[in-house]
């Protein structure tokens, strides 16, 4: 056992495996079991949606974006009234931008840097003040998939990797509206550069998917005049 212990080396999954732990367990075991105010508002909308085909807005108002009422949707679609589906699916999220923060570190200053940011952004999201207990909210989601975003616009070596980084950073607008802020940072570096085709490229994929968006929730019955 001891000659283990001295070959053990830290890998990565070693670190994203012990943080899906404390997420699972400050999420879960930190809240009563059951919903709390904001999940509860959103189960009601999504359940009445999905349910009784009562769109948002009309019959059920809250300020949060039809995406988030989708997934609540479809979790009490799935397994009826249930605090633990979406929150394990939030927690999946995060995780996912876990492992992007580490490609990017890795990116631009290696390894082990890349650990060290993996488990001080990992921890910091267990902190109250980021709402650790609170999973499974709109900035959730935002957030990880800016990461990505943010990601894909550091490996870009072709055009269209810089489409694909404007489409993830449009879904992060689709979820919450403050993600303009980080895409409007995006914009302005890209044209430091000089590369206004990029910059253009970027934009059309942040309109693409956030209008695709809008017109897959036109179709579901939205009223956005609602």
């Amino acid at each position: 056992m001891l000659k283990y212990f001295q070959q053990f080396r830290l890998q990565l999954w070693h670190l994203i495996v012990s943080l899906v732990i404390l997420q699972t367990l400050i999420a879960f075991l930190t809240y009563n079991s059951v919903l709390s105010f904001d999940e509860s508002i959103w189960q009601y909308i999504g359940r009445n949606w999905f349910r009784h085909g009562l769109v948002p807005y009309a019959g059920g108002i809250d300020n949060k974006t039809p995406l988030i009422y989708m997934i609540y949707g479809i979790s009490d679609f799935l397994f009826g009234v249930n605090y633990w589906f979406p929150r394990l699916i939030a927690i999946a999220c995060q995780t996912t931008g876990i492992y992007f923060v580490y490609r990017i570190t890795k990116h631009v200053a290696g390894k082990q840097a890349g650990m060290l940011a993996v488990t001080i952004y990992g921890l910091s999201l267990l902190w109250r003040n980021t709402n650790g207990k609170m999973v499974s909210l709109t900035q959730t989601y935002e957030i990880t998939f800016l990461i990505i975003a943010f990601f894909l616009f550091l490996k870009a070596q072709k055009r269209k990797q810089f489409f694909f980084s404007g489409c993830f950073a449009g879904v992060a607008l689709a979820f919450r509206f403050s993600a303009a802020f980080s895409i409007f940072v995006l914009v302005i570096v890209i044209l430091q550069k000089r590369t206004i085709a990029n910059a253009l490229l970027f934009f059309s994929g942040v309109l693409t998917s956030f209008i695709s968006l809008c017109v897959l929730f036109i179709l579901m019955g939205i009223s956005f005049n609602d």
